[in-house]
């Protein structure tokens, strides 16, 4: 499935949702800087009087890469998922012609009408929301990750435990979600 979207989808789109990932990557790996950056300076105080200036400096810089990654990350994910929405559209569109005016005597047209509003309208959800912040997630738990075993292999060891964990959690949620949209489009085409 993953690789047919990603087929659907037009160079520009895949471009933009390359963009948004590393700018949700580097969105949050401010966050982590901007921790070490606190850390340090209450680490500084602690050992006497300092100037608390380029920490200061660090922070605001910090705020700002976050702030101007965060809007090029919104921005390009959603005109990733619009990229794959219309494409999507338009190969529906084509087969609806397509089809014989038989067909749509015997279907319901809620159900037809429904797909092309609001399933195809959620696909740009995966890729825009989904996919892009979950990858970033992915490639930041992968740097944490490595630099925790850096720092101590015991750490590095015990976000690896948690790992399963999360994984699990992550699949039930995703599963519990589709079935109860399943169920949910179902009823709102019987009701159209």
């Amino acid at each position: 499935m993953v690789r047919e979207i990603l087929e659907r989808m037009t160079p520009a789109g895949r471009r933009m949702m390359s963009i948004s990932i590393a700018a949700f990557t580097i969105y949050a790996l401010a966050s982590v800087a901007m921790a070490f950056v606190v850390l340090a300076a209450i680490y500084s105080v602690l050992d006497g009087p300092v100037d608390l200036a380029p920490y200061w400096v660090a922070l605001i810089c910090l705020l700002l890469v976050k702030g101007v990654s965060s809007i090029v990350a919104d921005k390009q994910k959603h005109c990733a998922g619009f990229d794959l929405v219309l494409e999507i559209r338009i190969a529906v569109v084509r087969r609806l012609k397509s089809l014989s005016l038989g067909f749509y005597t015997g279907e319901r047209l809620g159900e037809i009408g429904d797909i092309v509003h609001k399933d195809i309208d959620n696909m740009e959800m995966v890729v825009g929301h989904l996919w892009t912040r979950m990858s970033a997630d992915f490639i930041v738990a992968l740097i944490l990750g490595i630099g925790l075993f850096c720092v101590d292999w015991r750490m590095g060891l015990a976000m690896i435990a948690i790992l399963p964990v999360a994984l699990f959690s992550l699949y039930q949620g995703i599963r519990s979600g589709m079935k109860a949209q399943e169920e949910s489009q179902d009823n709102l085409a019987d009701m159209v």
